[in-house]
C-alpha cells in the first residue's frame, strides 16, 4: 500500500482534497495524507517489532543507514523550516520501514518478487486505463506539450514506475523459466507475461 501511494499520487490528490501549486500547501502538506501515511508507518513498525531479532540484526549489518537517518534528524534542528523538515524525515523513516519489512521476511527474495507483482498489477493496468479512457492520465509539460502521466503526475515518474516494475516482471519470468518445479508455474508465467505486456503497451502509447 505504501508503494501504491508513493508510486502514484497522494491520497488527497486522488480524492481531490486540498490545494496544490502554492508554497503553503507544499510545506504544510495534507492532513489526509499525513493520517494515511502515519497509519501505515505505525503498522509497519508493529510488524518490525514482531520480527525484533531479524530487524535488529539487519540494522546492525546496515549501520550506515541508521547513522545517516540520525544525521538527517539532527539536521532538522538547523533547518529554516523545522516542522516541514521533521515531517519529511518521518516519511523517509517510513520508506526505510517498508524496505525492512521486505528484507526481514523469512523468504526475502520471494517477498520481493511478490512485491513487484502486487505493485505492478495495480499501477500499470490502471495507468493504461487512465491514459486511454480519461483525462486524468494525461497532462502537459511546462512547455505545453501533451504527456502521458497515468497514475502519476509526471511522465518521468510514470516511466520510472514502468521500468522498475517491468524489470521485476522480467526477473520473475526468468526465475519461473529456470525453476520447472515451481508451483502453479504456467499460471504465474502467464501473469508475469501479462505484466510485461502492460509495460510494452505503455511504450507504444507513450
Amino acid at each position: 500500500m505504501w508503494l501504491w501511494i508513493v508510486g502514484s499520487r497522494s491520497v488527497s490528490s486522488w480524492f481531490g482534497v486540498g490545494s496544490e501549486g502554492n508554497l503553503s500547501s507544499t510545506l504544510e502538506g495534507s492532513p489526509m495524507d499525513a493520517t494515511v501515511l502515519q497509519l501505515l508507518i505505525v503498522t509497519g513498525v508493529a510488524v518490525l517489532c514482531q520480527r525484533g531479532h531479524r530487524t535488529i540484526r539487519l540494522l546492525k549489518l546496515s549501520f550506515p543507514i541508521p547513522a545517516y537517518l540520525l544525521y538527517c534528524l539532527i539536521s532538522t534542528a538547523w533547518s529554516p523550516i523545522h516542522e516541514p523538515s521533521f515531517k519529511r524525515w518521518i516519511k523517509e523513516l517510513g520508506d526505510v520501514a517498508m524496505v525492512l519489512i521486505v528484507m526481514t521476511d523469512r523468504q526475502p527474495i520471494a517477498a520481493l518478487q511478490r512485491l513487484y507483482s502486487r505493485v505492478g498489477f495495480i499501477l500499470l493496468p490502471f495507468s493504461v486505463a487512465l491514459i486511454r479512457y480519461t483525462d486524468l492520465g494525461r497532462g502537459y509539460d511546462p512547455d505545453g506539450s501533451p504527456m502521458n502521466t497515468g497514475v502519476t503526475t509526471n511522465k518521468n515518474s510514470l516511466g520510472l514506475i514502468v521500468f522498475v516494475v517491468s524489470l521485476g516482471a522480467l526477473w520473475n519470468v526468468r526465475t519461473l523459466i529456470l525453476d520447472r518445479e515451481a508451483p502453479n508455474r504456467t499460471r504465474r508465467l502467464v501473469a508475469q507475461g501479462t505484466l510485461l505486456a502492460f509495460g510494452t503497451h505503455y511504450e507504444k502509447i507513450k
